[in-house]
């Protein structure tokens, strides 16, 4: 991917218009922490959404638009490696995870969230919870910028983090009572 060994990759790969303004200053807060931090996306599908949201790095929080890195779309294999290489995923604190986070799950790359009280930003808690993995679901903004960084800087805890998920993350993926449940309710629909 291009980095150099002593970058720390802090990545949040989603779609361009899940970056709320106010999760902004959260990058700036977690960057400004690590001056050997780089913020890893995606490329947005259509430029000008980048475009216009690096401009607004630049204006706001200047450190954001200096440390982010965008990579060009990718297979699912090369996505879920960069996920695996990264420091530290972030849930975008507005919009949150869905298929994202269930993927880096799946390469053993933890992922850092906060509940901000609406639906589409709470799968990757109730993921979390679903299978007994608390320990990044943040209290606060500042519990997040504090997980984001001790993930991103303490090699022993982040290493601990993702052996402690990928053991305890296969009845996300292996949960046949679910299945179920969702063919019931949707037979009866008929």
């Amino acid at each position: 991917f291009g980095f150099a060994d002593e970058d720390r990759l802090y990545a949040c790969l989603q779609t361009t218009f899940k970056f709320h303004p106010d999760f902004d200053r959260v990058l700036a807060e977690i960057l400004s922490m690590d001056d050997r931090g780089r913020l890893v996306l995606i490329d947005a599908k259509h430029r000008q959404w980048q475009d216009l949201l690096v401009a607004r790095w630049r204006r706001t929080y200047p450190v954001v638009a200096e440390r982010a890195v965008f990579l060009p779309g990718m297979k699912l294999e090369r996505y879920l490696a960069l996920s695996a290489l990264c420091d530290a995923v972030l849930d975008p604190i507005q919009f949150g995870g869905g298929n994202s986070s269930l993927e880096c799950f799946a390469a053993g790359a933890p992922v850092v969230t906060l509940p901000f009280g609406l639906l589409r930003n709470q799968i990757t808690t109730a993921a979390y919870r679903q299978i007994g993995f608390e320990h990044l679901i943040a209290r606060d903004e500042a519990d997040y910028v504090r997980l984001a960084h001790r993930l991103a800087t303490d090699a022993d805890w982040r290493a601990a983090m993702r052996a402690g998920l990928l053991d305890a993350c296969p009845p996300l993926y292996e949960n046949a009572s679910a299945v179920k449940e969702l063919s019931d309710f949707l037979g009866g629909l008929i």
